[in-house]
């Protein structure tokens, strides 16, 4: 038999061990680290004055964020397969739970709970001291009539991004600092660096009374943004989207209000409200519930999703027991040849994650897997349980000479322009969103080829270094997230480069986890849960 699949799979049998492919999932891990090291110096939130630099950050989240998650539960079916295959149906049941159900069990009540406190507890810290934007943010009228008295400009610009006090008063919902605001003279129209109104933010988060009120002192209704979007476009924005927004620049929205806010809006602005719901709204309303929108498992969703796929596989080899298929006919044949049709099936639920300027795959932290973000990654899980005992070595030791280059100098910057610029290219629009789609897909899938192409060349043997730190990656990316918003925090007033701050924050947050690994938990209770028991090698006198 060549692949652990079957019904009648003989446990026990012997297994090779893939050193560059267990090299490359501890790598998938600790690239978490520096994305979420990252995330501070992103061009995206107005209240965090954003650097020059955020724009590489951007860039830097969107090259990993594209491929990592599901290079990472690829090779989880790979491994799935191979345990399948070593031990059995049921010890693989087993080992799962002991490996992933119960440390992200634990970690919901230890981590995730430490995570919010380090989030408000940092909110509370960093009390920004009075500022215009400060007091527009949070409606104080008394600290904005203190400030323009003492010749502070009402129009203010935030540096680098330019955004106004009267932008911040609506983004927030400040009907009555919106209102002093504009008695006071603010321009109604005033724009930030991206040209982007107040009346933009107000139909982005369906504020409908202060669009009503932009537009009566003279808000231009049709004005666009550098990249050509207009209030009335922005009406139709996509929910995850705004959901992301708000969340980078802190602002409390709730579905419903904005949804019913942004009808309202578009029929200020000409366009009656359009009641005919597509399959892709109707889907996305049903999963707008508390159980799908709970965010539980914060950085360990992944493993809560993999759990679920683990759960699934088991029900398929459990039904093809069921139905008595001892063996089929020819299956490393047919695996070869169905598991490409594997690839464009990914289009399908990537149609559910289309985000405005956003690069890569969506992800859900809550209680109950968003299905098509389940069915995504359940196709890059069946496609690594097929390639288990995949003889072609050679194709894939060769082929990431050809993916690499492409994924990272083609598809990846042609994504990047596709998502985050209005082209004059001529195309339909729907036609643009479709080849976006192809293209964040591709760039996918050549990128984790190519990944493994390249550590199979390269690290396709044991080395003792790469292998303690695939060991220790899981450990690193459980605990590092905490760690990490504790770095930020103390270094975020440095009068140092963000490079230096990121690059600060990677190396020693790694470093001190490596060492918590060597000394709390390699060889203790911890290190058992995790990786299962290891042996102190005693030192030879």
């Amino acid at each position: 038999m060549n692949i652990g699949l079957s019904s009648q799979e003989p446990p026990g049998q012997p297994v090779i061990r893939r050193h560059d492919l267990d090299a490359l999932r501890g790598f998938a891990m600790l690239l978490g680290i520096g994305l979420h090291a990252a995330i501070p110096y992103l061009p995206l939130s107005f209240d965090n004055q954003p650097n020059q630099s955020g724009v590489f950050f951007a860039l830097f989240i969107a090259a990993i964020h594209g491929f990592r998650m599901p290079l990472f539960i690829l090779l989880s079916g790979y491994f799935t397969a191979m345990l399948l295959h070593k031990r059995g149906l049921k010890a693989l049941l087993i080992h799962r739970c002991k490996r992933l159900l119960l440390p992200c069990l634990l970690a919901v009540f230890t981590i995730t709970p430490l995570v919010i406190a380090i989030s408000i507890a940092n909110d509370k810290a960093r009390t920004v001291k009075p500022s215009i934007w400060n007091a527009a943010s949070k409606g104080n009228i008394n600290q904005l009539e203190h400030l323009l008295s003492n010749g502070v400009s009402i129009d203010a610009q935030r540096p680098k991004t330019g955004i106004t006090p009267l932008i911040l008063a609506v983004s927030r919902g400040q009907s009555d600092a919106v209102r002093y605001l504009l008695k006071n003279g603010a321009q109604v129209d005033g724009q930030a660096n991206d040209e982007s109104s107040p009346l933009h933010f107000a139909a982005l988060y369906g504020r409908s009374e202060i669009a009503r009120l932009l537009i009566e002192n003279g808000a231009e209704p049709h004005i666009r943004r550098d990249d050509g979007i207009t209030p009335l476009d922005l009406t139709q924005y996509n929910w995850k989207a705004t959901q992301r927004l708000a969340n980078w620049a802190k602002v409390n929205i709730k579905k419903s209000e904005v949804l019913d806010g942004r009808i309202r809006i578009a029929a200020m602005l000409g366009e009656a409200p359009n009641v005919t719901k597509t399959f892709i709204e109707r889907y996305r309303g049903l999963t707008g519930t508390v159980l799908f929108n709970l965010p539980l498992f914060s950085h360990m969703w992944f493993i809560w999703y993999l759990c679920w796929l683990i759960v699934l596989f088991a029900v398929f080899i459990l039904a093809v027991r069921l139905l008595r298929i001892k063996q089929l006919h020819n299956w490393k044949r047919l695996s070869q040849k169905y598991r490409l049709c594997l690839i464009p099936l990914t289009l399908i639920p990537q149609v559910l994650m289309v985000t405005p300027g956003s690069f890569g795959p969506d992800t859900s932290s809550s209680l109950l897997p968003m299905p098509h973000i389940l069915l995504y990654y359940g196709i890059f899980f069946a496609f690594g349980a097929l390639n288990y005992q995949d003889s072609s070595d050679k194709l894939v030791r060769e082929c990431w000479k050809v993916c690499l280059p492409t994924a990272l100098f083609l598809m990846f910057p042609l994504g990047i322009v596709l998502g985050f610029k209005n082209v004059e290219t001529g195309l339909e629009p729907k036609f643009i969103a479709c080849l976006g789609l192809l293209i964040s897909t591709s760039y996918t899938w050549l990128t984790i080829f190519g990944c493994i192409g390249l550590f199979k060349k390269l690290l396709d043997r044991p080395i003792p270094w790469v292998r303690y730190l695939s060991d220790s990656s899981y450990w690193l990316y459980l605990s590092h997230l905490p760690l990490v918003m504790c770095m930020q925090f103390i270094i975020a007033d440095w009068p140092v480069s963000p490079f230096l701050k990121f690059g600060s924050i990677c190396i020693v947050s790694t470093g001190l986890l490596l060492l918590s690994y060597e000394h709390l938990v390699r060889y203790r209770w911890l290190g058992k849960f995790l990786n299962g028991s290891r042996k102190k090698r005693v030192p030879i006198l």
